[in-house]
C-alpha cells in the first residue's frame, strides 16, 4: 500500500468505501455472504454500495443503509428456458443450449452499454475498492475500466465448470471455452482473489498456477447469534425422521442420488419423510424419478423458500443431507451446524472442512448406497444425534460472522487506495 493510501487508513481509522457486484439469477450460498458481508460493514460504519441485477435486487432492500445500483434484468431468457418442461427432451435440450448462446450474447452487449452507467456510480459514491462475487460479476466488472487505478479483488464461489471440474455438454462445450478464457482473464486482473476453502484454492491453482500469488482463503460464514435467537416453530408429534435437502433440481447437487438413497434405506426403515428445497419444475426429471420408485408419499417438494422460512423449515429436521457431487463451502453446512442438526454429506470440494467423519456428521461418496446406509445409522438414535450436536454448537463459533469481517477488512485495508478520479473508462 503507498504512503497516501496509509495517510487514509490513520485519519479515518476503518472507515472504508466498499462496492460489491452481485449478478445471480437465484438466491443461494454466494448471494448470502455478500448480504451478510455487507450488513456486517454497515453496522461497523463503512458504506458499501451494491451494483446488482434486477432478479436479484428486492433480497437486498431491506439493507439499512446500503446504495443500491440496478443494472436491470440479466437473464431474461431463463424464463423462456422454463416454458420448454412440456417439450421432448432432445427438442427442448437443443432450444436451451442456443438460448444459453443467445443469451451470453446478450449479456456482453449489454455490459458495453453499461461501462459508462457504472463507472459514473463508482466515482460518485467515491468507492475506494469493488469485491465482486461469482464468475458473472468478475466478467462484467473487469470489463469496466483500469483495474491498476481501482483496487478489484473477487471471492469465487465454485466454478466449477469454467475450470473444467464439471462435464459439459459437447453442444454447450464452446460456449464454456470461450467463457473460460474470459474468466482467466478477468481473475488476471485483479488484485487480490479469495477463495471460500482450501480445496478451491488448489483447484484453482492446478487450472492456473500463477494465480497462487494472489489468493486468500477465508471460509464463509453465518451469524450464529442471528440464527440461535430465531423462534424455533413447533414440531408436531410425529415419529417420522424429517430429512431436508436444500439442493432442488440442479444436477450438481445430487438430488438424484438422495432420491435413489431414500428408496434403498426404506427398506430398513419406513418411517422417514424427505423435503426438498428450491424450486423443482413439475416435468422434471427428480419428479419423475420419486413417482417412478413410489416415494411420493415419502418425498415432499416444497419450493423456493425464503430464508426465514428455510431456517424454520431446517430447525424443524432432523437431519440435513448435502448429497452434492461438486461443492466448494456450502453455507447451509454452517447453518445446520449454528442449528445443532446431525448432518449427512458427501465428501467433495471444503465439505470435509467444516464436518469431519464421526465427530459433527458423516461424510459419504456422491453414491446411493453409501447414503442409504448414513440415513439408517443415524435416524432415529439420539445418542449419535446429541454427539453432533454437542460438536457442532462448538466448532459453528469458528464461523461466526465477526471473525469472517475481520479477516475480509484486513484484505481490503490492504488494498484500498482512494484515487477514484483515475478509474479509466476502457472503450
Amino acid at each position: 500500500m503507498n504512503k497516501f493510501c496509509q495517510s487514509r487508513v490513520v485519519l479515518e481509522g476503518f472507515s472504508m468505501n466498499i462496492c460489491f457486484v452481485m449478478i445471480s439469477d437465484g438466491w443461494g450460498g454466494a448471494e448470502n455472504v455478500v448480504y451478510e458481508l455487507a450488513k456486517g460493514l454497515i453496522r461497523e460504519g463503512h458504506k458499501v454500495g451494491l451494483i446488482i441485477n434486477e432478479e436479484l435486487i428486492d433480497h437486498y432492500r431491506d439493507l439499512e443503509g446500503i446504495v443500491l445500483l440496478n443494472i436491470g434484468p440479466w437473464f431474461t431468457l431463463n424464463s423462456y428456458k422454463n416454458r420448454l418442461t412440456h417439450m421432448p427432451n432432445p427438442i427442448r435440450k437443443s432450444i436451451s443450449t442456443l438460448l444459453n448462446y443467445v443469451a451470453e450474447f446478450l449479456r456482453r452487449q449489454k455490459t458495453r452499454k453499461l461501462k459508462t452507467f457504472i463507472l459514473d456510480f463508482i466515482m460518485d459514491q467515491d468507492m475506494e475498492i469493488v469485491h465482486s462475487h461469482g464468475a458473472e460479476a468478475d466478467l462484467f466488472i473487469s470489463s469496466i475500466g483500469d483495474v491498476s487505478a481501482l483496487p478489484i479483488m473477487t471471492t469465487i464461489h465454485g466454478e466449477h465448470a469454467l475450470i473444467g471440474s464439471v462435464p459439459i455438454s459437447l453442444m454447450l462445450k464452446p460456449l464454456y471455452v470461450w467463457k473460460s478464457r474470459k474468466f482467466h482473464r478477468a481473475l488476471d486482473k485483479m488484485n487480490r482473489i479469495v477463495t471460500v476453502c482450501n480445496s478451491e484454492r488448489e483447484s484453482l491453482i492446478e487450472w492456473s498456477p500463477k494465480l497462487a500469488n494472489k489468493m486468500a482463503v477465508i471460509y464463509n460464514g453465518v451469524d450464529v447469534k442471528d440464527i440461535q435467537s430465531r423462534k424455533i416453530c413447533d414440531r408436531k408429534s410425529t415419529e417420522d425422521t424429517i430429512l431436508l435437502f436444500p439442493g432442488g433440481s440442479k444436477w450438481i447437487k445430487g438430488g438424484d442420488i438422495l432420491i435413489e438413497a431414500i428408496a434403498e434405506s426404506r427398506c430398513g426403515m419406513r418411517n422417514l419423510h424427505l423435503f426438498i428445497a428450491l424450486d423443482v419444475p413439475q416435468n422434471d426429471p427428480l419428479r419423475q424419478k420419486v413417482s417412478k420408485l413410489g416415494l411420493s408419499k415419502t418425498i415432499t417438494f416444497v419450493g423456493l423458500l425464503s430464508r426465514g422460512d428455510f431456517l424454520d423449515m431446517l430447525s424443524l429436521s432432523d437431519i440435513l443431507i448435502v448429497p452434492s457431487r461438486f461443492e466448494a463451502f456450502p453455507i447451509v453446512l454452517l447453518e445446520a451446524m449454528a442449528l445443532g442438526k446431525a448432518i449427512i454429506a458427501t465428501n467433495v470440494g471444503g465439505i470435509s472442512e467444516v464436518i469431519k467423519d464421526g465427530r459433527n456428521g458423516i461424510l459419504t461418496h456422491p453414491n446411493s448406497s453409501e447414503i442409504a446406509s448414513a440415513i439408517v445409522k443415524i435416524a432415529g438414535k439420539k445418542e449419535i444425534a446429541d454427539k453432533f450436536r454437542e460438536k457442532n454448537l462448538i466448532d459453528i463459533m469458528n464461523f461466526d460472522w465477526k471473525e469472517i469481517i475481520r479477516q475480509y477488512r484486513e484484505i481490503y485495508e490492504s488494498q484500498k487506495c482512494p484515487s477514484v478520479n483515475n478509474f479509466k473508462y476502457i472503450s
